[in-house]
């Protein structure tokens, strides 16, 4: 989007996404020294990075001023980094001694699973709704934003579900279930 619509060098335009990278520090610099229930880190992320991509989605059209595209993208890496730390923090504090091997893994499953398939899903979006002879047409990627916007509302909702819960305790299986959540016989 910076090089077709802007006219950017591809220098730039990388130089331009790290502020992204240093927006994602600050933010798992700041999840790191947080004093209130972690669980409210991932709606507020949730909420930052859902706000900051529907941005982008506004700060794409080429009269937007380069410093605002700028700041939102590293608001968004910000909320980034808010949520994902928080994230991998909360699944051990929550998960049971005997599963947090299990669903450490499963986490990082579905944080690679995720990026996957979410490049799979904008990449399919900017191959169907771009056009070849206009390369500087800013559609495509405010599709394409709007798309992972929301998906940021979906953290939202999740997020709203743990910092809703009056515990901050593990939840421990039941006498009568065993590991998969089958009843003993």
């Amino acid at each position: 989007m910076l090089v077709t619509s802007r006219g950017m060098e591809a220098g730039t335009a990388g130089l331009t996404l790290s502020a992204g990278a240093l927006g994602w520090s600050a933010g798992a610099f700041v999840q790191a020294r947080v004093t209130f229930r972690r669980q409210w880190l991932l709606v507020i992320g949730a909420s930052v990075l859902s706000t900051s991509i529907g941005g982008l989605a506004l700060a794409s059209a080429p009269v937007v001023p380069f410093w605002i595209l700028v700041l939102v993208w590293a608001l968004a890496g910000f909320a980034m980094g808010l949520t994902l730390s928080s994230t991998s923090v909360l699944v051990l504090k929550l998960s049971p001694a005997q599963d947090r091997g299990r669903n450490s893994a499963s986490l990082q499953l579905s944080d690679q699973l995720g990026g996957v398939v979410g490049s799979t899903i904008a990449g399919g979006l900017f191959a169907l709704l771009r056009d070849p002879s206009d390369p500087a047409q800013v559609s495509v990627f405010v599709a394409i934003w709007l798309a992972l916007c929301l998906f940021a509302v979906a953290g939202i909702v999740a997020g709203l579900r743990g910092a809703l819960r009056t515990s901050d305790d593990p939840v421990e299986p039941s006498p009568d279930t065993r590991r998969h959540g089958k009843v003993s016989s």
